[in-house]
């Protein structure tokens, strides 16, 4: 996939991303339409952030974040909100709703963003973390 262009201001300072994901499943982060206003206030809620909070964090004034709540944020805003329901809210993504295939693939994702970054020198230590977890979360009654 060819990466796209740096842009100013807030998607400046996050780099330049043009997919992430583990190699069965790339998520691309430049939506095909616009988030609109209500979208925009209903992903800060998924996210368990106020728009008082979200000004604060990306350190713009107050009054833009209420702006891009009734209107929709600019494309580098939305992107940054798809990467942090990426990273904080892996299994609310869309698509996942009622879909198991979809679900087991969240999953996989995820558990191979874990693999990954715990390295092949310490891949055997994450599976017996893992395994320990599952015991430990196991419902005896089933």
């Amino acid at each position: 996939m060819e990466e796209l262009p740096k842009n100013e201001g807030l998607a400046g300072s996050l780099g330049r991303c043009h997919a992430v994901g583990s190699p069965h499943r790339q998520v691309s982060f430049f939506p095909a339409a616009a988030m609109d206003g209500a979208s925009f206030k209903a992903r800060l809620k998924l996210l368990g952030r106020t728009q008082v909070e979200f000004a604060s964090e990306t350190e713009v004034a107050l009054r833009t974040v209420h702006n891009w709540a009734a209107s929709g944020p600019p494309a580098e805003v939305q992107r940054l909100l798809d990467l942090l329901l990426l990273l904080e809210r892996p299994f609310d993504l869309p698509g996942a709703d009622g879909d198991l295939a979809a679900f087991d693939r969240h999953v996989r994702a995820n558990l191979d963003r874990l693999e990954n970054a715990a390295g092949s020198a310490r891949r055997q230590a994450l599976l017996l973390s893992i395994g320990r977890w599952l015991r430990d979360t196991s419902d005896p009654a089933s």
